[in-house]
């Protein structure tokens, strides 16, 4: 090789790495992912807990990139209508036909993302991918970046891009500045079945202990999110699979009658995350890496998603048959001006529903649920709100805009 080893090294094959060499194939960039992990594998025996809520944009950059069509063929499930409501009685409802569209978004496995995008990106010569890699640091100089592996294998390229996660090894090895803040709730995730199931409807409840989601799966199950306070979730956690279910049908005011656990119950920890900056010389970061926020609309992946588009396209700027060095200051300060202006906002808006909806004051509640109701009574409010979550308002790149 020449005097880089690659052009450009990602650090973290999961949706966002994957998707940003995707959208890199054509290019004459030559390009390395690296993961800790296996290869990503799709199981069609039984459903990953793990799965992604994609908005409209996210579909378009994944047709785009040649994984759409991949994930046909394994399992998606599209919805059309999402139905919330909160403990004071507000209720809206959001459809698809509402704004021209045959479908608000799709719940999607993880797994099933991951290995469609692998499945894109094989063939191409210029991306190689390696797994059951590990990191141990990075080193920065002014005219490279270098990764030194476990093993203490050193390579060298022009760029790194950190979508390893929020527990970077990337970010932390450079040394980026980051805010972290706790939401003091955990996610309670598993998927149910349920006795009065809705087709193609997803459900939001807003609970005093937080908010609580169905996402309609292929089979006719969903996969719950529930977001409930540490405490409770605790509580939750101790009860009998019998004590669950009879709880989270109560909690869902038994708008699918009753729920029947089909998987194991897990949970996690929820926090925030925003990096002051989103680069720092040669190195990059994207997804869950930079910024994480809080999962009660599942937004969190289809800001990632829009990271991988973005970089993309300024590292792209100048045609698909140039190849200037990936780190130019203004293309990667344009990237993080771009993403943090979707980003950040996106981030508060979110943190205001939980806050609003968990708020002890009975008058707060009444107040948002009332909104909640007059909102949906009110068209062309409704419908702004629909193409935001549809991730069709704002500055979106090329390869995520709708036709």
């Amino acid at each position: 090789m020449t005097r880089f080893d690659f052009d450009i090294i990602i650090v973290g094959a999961g949706s966002v790495g994957l998707a940003f060499a995707a959208a890199m194939r054509e290019s004459n960039y030559r390009i390395l992912i690296l993961d800790s992990g296996d290869l990503p594998r799709f199981d069609d025996s039984s459903y990953d807990l793990r799965v992604n809520t994609l908005n409209l944009a996210s579909e378009t950059l994944l047709n785009a990139v040649g994984a759409w069509s991949n994930m046909q063929t394994k399992r998606v499930s599209s919805f059309d209508r999402i139905k919330v409501w909160d403990s004071a009685g507000g209720r809206i409802q959001f459809l698809a036909d509402e704004i021209g569209e045959q479908h608000l978004g799709h719940v999607v496995e993880a797994g099933v993302v991951t290995t469609s995008l692998v499945e894109a990106i094989e063939g191409y010569a210029n991306i190689e991918l390696r797994f059951d890699i590990h990191l141990q640091s990075v080193t920065l100089s002014e005219d490279r970046v270098e990764v030194i592996l476990a093993n203490n294998e050193r390579i060298s390229s022009l760029l790194l891009v950190g979508a390893d996660g929020g527990n970077s090894t990337v970010r932390e090895s450079i040394g980026f500045n980051v805010s972290i803040s706790s939401y003091d709730q955990r996610a309670l995730v598993a998927q149910v079945e349920a006795s009065e199931p809705a087709r193609q409807t997803a459900f939001q409840v807003f609970l005093p202990t937080g908010p609580l989601a169905f996402l309609p799966l292929a089979d006719g199950s969903y996969s719950i999110v529930w977001s409930a306070e540490t405490s409770f979730a605790a509580q939750l956690m101790q009860l009998t699979e019998t004590g669950f279910e009879q709880q989270l049908s109560a909690a869902a005011d038994y708008e699918l009658g009753d729920l029947r656990l089909i998987s194991q119950l897990a949970s996690f920890q929820l926090r925030k995350l925003e990096a002051d900056n989103y680069f720092s010389g040669r190195v990059v970061l994207a997804g869950d890496s930079a910024h994480i926020i809080h999962p009660l609309a599942g937004m969190g992946v289809n800001l990632g998603l829009m990271d991988a588009a973005v970089l993309s396209e300024v590292l792209q700027e100048g045609g698909l048959e140039s190849k200037p060095d990936p780190f130019q200051d203004s293309r990667l300060r344009q990237y993080q001006r771009w993403r943090k202006s979707s980003n950040v906002p996106t981030a508060y808006i979110m943190d205001g529903f939980d806050w609003g909806f968990r708020h002890p004051s009975k008058l707060i509640q009444t107040v948002l649920g009332a909104g909640l109701t007059l909102t949906n009574r009110m068209d062309f409010p409704k419908q702004e709100i629909i193409r935001f979550a549809c991730g069709l308002r704002g500055d979106l790149p090329s390869i995520a805009r709708r036709v």
